[in-house]
């Protein structure tokens, strides 16, 4: 079976010997001719795969925004992850390789000044996949971020002649920089204080926005704010304005069993954010 879902009868194996239906890559391996293994490797990798004939959808990209363009970019990659993977038979290859590839560049450019960043030019990534195996999944996958992304990225890349996907990647890991100096400082300062909900859903918004980048700590690597900070936030965030009695008992029942007060723990904080999200919700 050929990466593009089949190996048809115009199909030729290098050396002019047919591997289609016809018998050609049957004759081969019932040993008519000796089968050249490299050869024939290379012939298959070399060969384009076919993508899917259908158009799917791919998500927009949410604007810029500094407060949350890290986790915007993060989970937006991670929507699209699928979408991409499913565009042939073995797509999910050629999505991670490319947004591997992306990644390291965008650690390269994390690492530079900013006068060394102007400097960086990924000529890599812009041939990527250009030719080759995944060449007709290239051309399929760019068309449909180019079409998620907004007009100042698009119209960037097409200026510049960035029309690859690990190229398109990394311009949007460059806009929104996660893990950069910017979200870690963000991050750690709403944990520890978070702005005042005006209102129950207001309050809904902002703890899930705070357990949401309590977590995005462990995936930077980054240490998070002291158990104590933390409880300080969440008293920050209970909306006791907008709360029935019932409920706010509840949470002091907690907040006494687990010691908030008293010594705090990573654990017990968790437990006390869940229910505050509840409460409010």
């Amino acid at each position: 079976m050929s990466p593009s879902g089949g190996l048809g009868k115009e199909s030729r194996y290098p050396g002019n010997r047919s591997v289609g239906d016809a018998g050609g890559l049957g004759s081969l391996v019932e040993g008519s001719a000796p089968v050249d293994l490299p050869t024939l490797q290379a012939w298959w990798a070399e060969t384009p795969e076919e993508p899917v004939r259908f158009q799917p959808t791919i998500p927009p990209l949410g604007n810029y925004d500094p407060g949350t363009a890290a986790i915007v970019s993060g989970d937006w990659l991670t929507q699209v992850a699928p979408i991409m993977g499913g565009l042939s038979e073995t797509a999910a290859d050629w999505w991670s390789d490319s947004v591997s590839s992306a990644y390291a560049q965008y650690q390269a450019w994390l690492r530079c000044s900013p006068l060394d960043r102007l400097k960086l030019r990924p000529e890599e990534l812009r041939s990527r996949h250009a030719q080759g195996r995944y060449s007709r999944v290239e051309s399929k996958g760019i068309t449909l971020l180019l079409g998620a992304l907004s007009a100042e990225l698009r119209e960037e890349l097409l200026s510049t002649r960035q029309m690859s996907v690990a190229a398109a990647v990394f311009r949007v890991l460059t806009k929104f920089q996660p893990g950069g100096a910017s979200e870690r400082g963000q991050l750690l300062s709403f944990l520890v204080s978070p702005e005042v909900p005006t209102g129950a859903s207001h309050a809904v918004k902002l703890l899930r926005r705070w357990k949401r980048w309590l977590g995005r700590t462990a995936e930077l690597g980054v240490a998070a704010p002291d158990s104590s900070l933390q409880a300080r936030a969440l008293e920050v965030l209970t909306p006791v304005d907008y709360l029935s009695p019932t409920a706010l008992s509840r949470i002091q029942t907690l907040k006494s069993q687990l010691l908030i007060d008293q010594h705090p723990s990573q654990d017990g904080i968790l437990q006390l954010s869940e229910l505050l999200l509840a409460e409010a919700e």
